[in-house]
């Protein structure tokens, strides 16, 4: 229990419990929202809090915090982070942000860095307004994440932002995953994504995305994925990324089910220069931008997926 007196109102009583290995506590509030508190090393009130309070984050600067636990303790410059949105995922997210923070400034922290980490609380929590994520892109990236042989790398390789040219990228290696739900191995690509500088290896991965009513939700393959993830910050990537592709499908997402086996089972890799495309020696003129166009794939020498590892250390298999 956390009070700032001897004898608080009920709006100041927090439920938390020490963040292992840090100075920072974890809970929720007395409406049961939850909040992550943070020693800081700021003596001062900062004169832009309130740039940092939203229908979705609150943030409380407050003088000498009480820690009623075993030993009691006195917070002398405390900052309280609490989550507004009542979602679950959002929630749970929270919670994975909270404790990366945490363990990333395990000890007293600046208001700088705090800003740094609320900027990308700020940022997520915008996209519950926004609609314009692929939900069936997404699963196919989720899926090739799970059939890796090191789920952790690749979390780690997967794209920051939806505008980045290839979805996975570690060094010269780059993966990018196509998903089709029709008859046809068919998908579109950008001139750019199938041109890379000439030491860049890159691969396409092909992930069928089928619907079924007794398949499995994006959320649930993520949190599958999680389970094989010990890394705070990876764990954090990985739930940033999908709730930021879904957006404002929040609410539909778990209406939506894939048969994730089928995915596996008919999921094939290919070289990029086996792949059909306007080739780089063909004239286009200056000015022309944003050259997209489909691929049939059907019929296309494909890589063997136990041997994927040998054309990148991006591992498929």
């Amino acid at each position: 229990m956390m009070t700032e007196s001897s004898e608080p109102s009920k709006s100041q009583i927090y439920h938390v419990d020490l963040i292992h290995g840090t100075k920072h506590y974890f809970g929720k509030d007395y409406q049961n929202k939850p909040c992550l508190i943070m020693e800081t090393n700021f003596k001062y009130q900062p004169a832009n809090e309130l740039d940092f309070v939203t229908s979705s984050i609150s943030l409380l600067y407050v003088k000498n915090l009480i820690v009623k636990a075993s030993p009691e303790k006195c917070i002398e410059n405390a900052c309280i982070i609490k989550c507004l949105v009542d979602h679950d995922e959002y929630v749970d997210y929270f919670k994975t942000f909270a404790e990366k923070i945490a363990n990333k400034h395990p000890d007293q922290t600046s208001f700088v860095l705090i800003k740094n980490e609320l900027d990308l609380l700020k940022q997520l929590f915008s996209s519950l307004t926004k609609s314009d994520g692929n939900l069936t892109g997404l699963w196919g990236e989720l899926c090739c994440i799970f059939q890796s042989y090191d789920m952790e790398f690749m979390v780690n390789s997967w794209h920051e932002t939806k505008t980045s040219k290839w979805d996975f990228s570690f060094e010269e290696s780059k993966v990018e995953v196509k998903t089709f739900s029709g008859t046809k191995r068919e998908h579109k690509f950008s001139y750019e994504q199938l041109t890379p500088s000439k030491n860049t290896s890159l691969i396409v991965v092909s992930v069928y995305a089928e619907k079924s009513s007794n398949g499995i939700t994006i959320l649930e393959l993520k949190d599958k994925i999680l389970q094989q993830i010990s890394s705070y910050e990876l764990k954090e990537k990985l739930e940033r990324l999908v709730l930021d592709t879904i957006g404002s499908q929040i609410n539909n997402v778990k209406d939506i089910k894939f048969n994730l086996q089928t995915s596996l089972s008919e999921l094939q890799i290919f070289c990029f220069n086996e792949i059909p495309k306007i080739h780089a020696g063909n004239s286009i003129d200056k000015g022309v931008s944003k050259i997209t166009f489909s691929s049939n794939l059907e019929g296309i020498k494909e890589i063997d997926k136990n041997n994927a590892n040998k054309f990148t250390p991006l591992l498929i298999g």
